[in-house]
């Protein structure tokens, strides 16, 4: 609807011998017969948005508005304790934090990777695997 409403102010814009838009044309083209149906369905989209009810469920959209996300929330807690973390073991003495380390090492779940045994690939197929996995292919084919 707004690319028809700048494509007829442009026009309007064209017909005062003008190649930029002023707010008169977009006025003149919102009022225009060329947008009259646009026209309808913005006056009809302001009316639902403030009384929030329609009688055109084409204009209504079937989503629900979208679940407020706790994102930034966590990650300014996730912030949060990292610099608390950095100034707990920034205010660390030498021997503190040699106990803090060995502390450290066997609570630490980014020190525990996980680590996937890698599953061995599979050999490569001769010509008479090949040659044979066809006939039992379109046999089983042939079946049917």
């Amino acid at each position: 609807m707004e690319g028809h409403l700048i494509k007829q102010s442009y026009i309007q814009a064209r017909t005062s011998n003008r190649t930029w838009i002023e707010i008169e044309d977009v006025h003149q083209a919102y009022i225009s017969s060329a947008y009259y149906a646009n026209r309808i369905d913005v006056e009809e989209l302001e009316r639902i948005a403030i009384q929030k009810k329609s009688k055109r469920e084409d204009l209504v959209c079937p989503f629900g508005t979208p679940m407020r996300s706790n994102v930034v929330q966590f990650m300014r807690k996730e912030r949060d304790n990292r610099v608390a973390r950095a100034a707990f073991e920034g205010a660390l003495t030498a021997p503190e934090r040699e106990a803090y380390k060995s502390l450290k090492v066997g609570t630490d779940l980014k020190d525990r990777a996980a680590k996937r045994s890698k599953r061995p690939s599979l050999a490569k197929p001769t010509n008479d695997d090949l040659m044979n996995a066809f006939s039992d292919f379109f046999d089983d084919k042939d079946k049917i």
